[in-house]
C-alpha cells in the first residue's frame, strides 16, 4: 500500500489504490475556522461592554427607568423624568453636554425636579435669578430641588442675585470652572439663599491669577463704572503682589468674605481640592464661619503645612483631607493641636513626601502617629523623600519606608495581578473558542487521527512479517 508523500507546501498528487488523489496544501486561512477570526473582535466587544456597564452605573442619564419630555425651553437637548440617582428614584433634569450658552432653560424647570445636572456647557456668567424671577407669579419655583450640579461650564462670574428659590438645595457642585473671585464681579452674599446647603463642591473651581487678570481686562468694557473698576483692580493688584505663581491672598480673602456673608450655618462638607492653595497665613480663620463643618477636603493642592490654619473653631470637624500636598514635616505646634480633638477625628496625609533627613523631626512624627488620638488614614503608606529607608540611630524599628520601596512593591504586585488576569483570560477565551468550534475541530482532527492510526498499523504489520521471516529461516 502506498502512503502519501510528505507535503511540499504546494498542490501535489499521489497514487492510492489505483486512483489519483489530489491534495491541496492547506494555508493558514484555509485551516482556520471562520469563527476564530472573531476572537479579537469578541475581546474588543467584551471590554466595550464592561466599559459601558461601568459608565451606565455611574451616569444617571444612562440608567433612566423612564424619561419624560422636558419643557420647550430645553429645546429637546435634555432628559426629564424619574430615574435612579445615587440608589434613589428621583426626578432628574439632565442637560449634560447640551451646548447651552446661558441658563435661560433653568427658569422653566419642572416643579417636581429634585436633581439638576447642567454640566459640560459653555456659560461664562451666571446672571440674576437663573431659576426665574421672584415676582413672576406663573413660576412656582422648584420646591423639591436638592442637588444642583453646574460643573464644567466655564463659569467665570457669579452675580450676587444669581441664586434665588434655592432654599431646598442641599448640594451645590461648581467643580471644574474658572470662577474669578473679585469683589466687583462676585457679590459676597452669592450663596446666602442656600439656607439648607449641606455640601459645597469647589474642586478646581477657581481661575488662576493670570486667567483672572485676563478676564478682568476683557470685562472692563462691560462694567457701568470704569473708574470704580480701575480702583478695585488696583486694590486687587496690591493685595496679590506677593504670590503670582498661585492663587493670591486676595483669592482666599474674598472666599472668606463670601463664607462670612452667606451664612452657611448648616454646611457639613466642603471640597476645595485642586485649587493650588499654598498657605492660610493671610486667612487663618477661613473656615470659622462654617460652624457645622464636618468634612474638609483640601487634597491635591500645594499646602506645605496647616499650622497657620485655625481648626479649633470647627467643633464638629471629623475629617481633614490633606493628601497629595507639599507637606514635608509636621511642626511640634501642629502635632500638639490634636490634644483637643475628639477620638473620632480623622486626617489623611497620604501622597505627601515627608523629608526624613532630620531624624528629630521624623521621629517626632513617628511617635505622634503611635500616640495620637487622631485616626490617620492609610498611615502605613506614608513615605519619605529619600530613595532609601531612613533609620535613626539608637531608636530601632521606627522608620518610614521610602517612596522607592513603596513604588516597587506596588508596581510588582500590580504586575503579578495583571499577568495572572491576562493568562486566565487567554485560557478562558481558548477554551470558549474550542467549545464553540468543537464540530469543526473534530472534523479537522479526524483525518490526522486516522493517518496516525494507519501508520501504527503499518509498523505493526511490518514487524510481524519480519518475525515470521526470521522463524522460517
Amino acid at each position: 500500500m502506498s502512503r502519501p508523500p510528505e507535503s511540499t507546501g504546494e498542490d501535489d498528487v499521489w497514487q492510492h489504490g489505483g486512483h489519483l488523489c489530489a491534495r491541496h496544501a492547506p494555508t493558514v486561512v484555509d485551516s482556520m475556522s471562520p469563527s476564530l477570526h472573531l476572537i479579537p473582535f469578541l475581546v474588543a466587544v467584551s471590554f466595550a461592554l464592561v466599559h459601558f456597564a461601568c459608565g451606565k452605573a455611574d451616569h444617571p442619564r444612562a440608567s433612566s427607568s423612564h424619561r419624560g419630555e422636558c419643557p420647550p425651553a430645553f429645546k429637546g437637548l435634555c432628559t426629564c423624568g424619574e430615574t435612579q440617582f445615587q440608589a434613589r428614584n428621583q426626578f432628574v433634569v439632565n442637560c449634560t453636554n447640551a451646548m447651552f450658552t446661558d441658563t435661560q432653560p433653568l427658569a422653566h424647570l419642572p416643579k417636581e425636579t429634585q436633581v439638576l445636572l447642567y454640566t459640560g456647557n459653555n456659560i461664562p456668567e451666571l446672571k440674576g435669578n437663573i431659576f426665574g424671577e421672584i415676582d413672576d407669579e406663573t413660576n412656582e419655583g422648584v420646591p423639591y430641588l436638592r442637588v444642583v450640579d453646574l460643573s464644567n461650564n466655564g463659569i467665570s462670574t457669579i452675580r450676587g442675585k444669581a441664586f434665588h428659590r434655592v432654599s431646598s438645595v442641599e448640594r451645590l457642585i461648581l467643580n471644574h470652572n474658572r470662577i474669578v473671585l473679585h469683589r466687583h464681579k462676585n457679590h459676597v452674599r452669592m450663596f446666602s439663599n442656600f439656607a439648607n446647603l449641606r455640601e459645597l463642591h469647589l474642586t478646581n473651581a477657581f481661575a488662576n491669577p493670570t486667567e483672572s487678570d485676563e478676564d478682568e481686562d476683557d470685562d472692563d468694557d462691560d462694567d457701568s463704572d470704569d473708574d470704580d473698576d480701575d480702583e478695585d483692580d488696583d486694590d486687587l493688584d496690591e493685595e496679590s503682589q506677593g504670590s503670582r505663581g498661585s492663587p493670591s491672598p486676595s483669592y482666599l480673602i474674598q472666599l472668606q468674605e463670601i463664607f462670612r456673608a452667606s451664612n452657611l450655618s448648616r454646611l457639613e462638607k466642603l471640597h476645595l481640592e485642586q485649587n493650588e492653595i499654598e498657605s492660610f497665613a493671610h486667612v487663618p480663620d477661613l473656615f470659622c464661619s462654617l460652624p457645622s463643618l464636618a468634612d474638609l477636603h483640601l487634597g491635591d493642592n500645594k499646602i506645605s503645612g496647616v499650622n497657620d490654619l485655625n481648626l479649633s473653631c470647627l467643633l464638629h470637624l471629623r475629617f481633614l483631607d490633606l493628601e497629595k500636598n507639599n507637606i514635608e514635616s509636621l511642626p511640634q505646634e501642629t502635632l500638639h493641636k490634636d490634644r483637643g480633638v475628639t477620638p473620632f477625628f480623622m486626617v489623611d496625609l497620604g501622597g505627601n513626601n515627608f523629608s526624613c533627613d532630620d531624624c528629630e523631626k521624623i521621629m517626632a512624627l513617628k511617635e505622634w502617629l503611635i500616640k495620637t488620638r487622631v485616626q490617620v488614614r492609610n498611615q502605613n503608606f506614608l513615605a519619605c523623600h529619600a530613595l532609601r529607608d531612613v533609620k535613626c540611630p539608637n531608636i530601632p524599628n521606627i522608620q518610614l519606608p521610602s517612596n522607592k520601596n513603596l513604588n516597587e512593591e506596588t508596581h510588582g504586585s500590580a504586575a503579578v495581578a495583571v499577568t495572572i488576569f491576562l493568562c486566565l483570560s487567554v485560557v478562558a477565551l481558548a477554551i470558549g473558542a474550542a467549545y464553540m468550534n468543537r464540530t469543526w475541530i473534530t472534523a479537522k482532527m479526524s483525518p490526522v487521527i486516522q493517518t496516525v492510526t494507519r501508520k501504527v498499523q503499518y509498523t505493526t504489520i511490518g514487524r510481524q512479517e519480519d518475525e515470521v521471516r526470521e522463524v522460517n529461516v
